[in-house]
């Protein structure tokens, strides 16, 4: 493929030249240089990304969800939420001498109730170059990614347009059935699901948002081919299945009666969690004037004996 580059000459640039860096890890870095060289921090790998973000879902500077964009690009981990970024495979050494330049980007989540699933969301391609094969290039690449550094096994996510629909699916992504969706916990929802009480981390529609229902949900398996008919594969399969248990027991354990505080966050932005909880109080306070019923009965029974 042919790109233009800045001084309007040809280079070519083959897909084998770019690779798929962790966001975090490539800002650390940019740090200890900036130690040595006078980099501005215009030109660090989160502005660069936040640029890139911006060209394709624009945002006001001064947006609630702007402030969250930019906060959500700082706390990207190797555990996940995490971000990731397609780029030149020698930037490293070339970085004091041209900017770093990402071509894509994609945010990959954790999923509500699931260990071995993985959502991904904001899967941009600079536009200028789309039409190259970077699209597919860097999709392959996310999945070898996902199995490899991640550990995950299925991944999902939530196409917006008809483009982005035909797209993934021409790249094997399945469309889930109606009414499945993927409970995914955004980075700046961290805090809401750690208040929403462990019941909510398996509760069937918890952490819906508005308007969820009128969107298109696909998944994708991902086979760990490397593995099968191995030991490592059984004990991987051994370790999911545990996993899997313990959150089953976290479920199990939530009963109605139980201590519940309605979480003092905000939920407004998801419908889910307010049906649940207000599904939740109910069955608690009927729990409760069920037993002040008993022990009203039991006191007037002391008092006629």
């Amino acid at each position: 493929m042919v790109l233009l580059n800045k001084n309007g000459t040809n280079k070519i640039h083959k897909h084998e030249d770019f690779i798929i860096m962790k966001l975090h890890e490539c800002q650390d870095n940019f740090k200890k240089l900036q130690l040595i060289y006078d980099f501005e921090e215009e030109k660090s790998p989160i502005n660069e990304t936040l640029r890139l973000l911006q060209d394709e879902f624009p945002l006001k500077t001064t947006a609630k969800k702007y402030q969250q964009r930019l906060a959500s690009l700082h706390e990207s981990t190797d555990e996940l939420p995490m971000h990731v970024i397609l780029i030149r495979s020698d930037y490293i050494s070339k970085i004091h001498k041209c900017d770093m330049d990402p071509i894509a980007h994609c945010k990959m989540l954790r999923v509500a109730g699931s260990t071995n699933m993985a959502y991904i969301d904001e899967f941009v391609i600079k536009k200028s170059h789309r039409g190259h094969g970077y699209g597919r290039y860097f999709f392959k690449s996310l999945e070898e990614f996902l199995k490899m550094e991640c550990d995950q096994d299925k991944f999902g996510l939530c196409s917006r347009t008809e483009t982005d629909r035909s797209f993934f699916h021409h790249m094997g992504m399945s469309r889930m059935k109606t009414g499945e969706r993927i409970p995914f916990i955004d980075v700046h929802e961290g805090q809401l699901h750690q208040k929403l009480n462990s019941f909510f981390s398996v509760a069937k529609h918890a952490m819906d948002r508005k308007r969820d229902n009128e969107k298109v949900w696909m998944s994708k398996d991902l086979f760990h081919y490397n593995l099968y008919g191995t030991g490592a594969y059984k004990l991987r399969l051994a370790a999911i299945a545990e996993a899997n248990r313990k959150v089953q027991e976290e479920l199990d354990e939530k009963k109605v009666g139980g201590d519940y505080k309605r979480p003092e966050v905000d939920v407004s932005a998801h419908v889910g969690v307010g049906r649940i909880a207000s599904l939740w109080s109910a069955a608690r306070r009927a729990s409760l004037a069920a037993l002040h019923q008993v022990s009203n009965v039991g006191r007037r029974l002391s008092r006629a004996a």
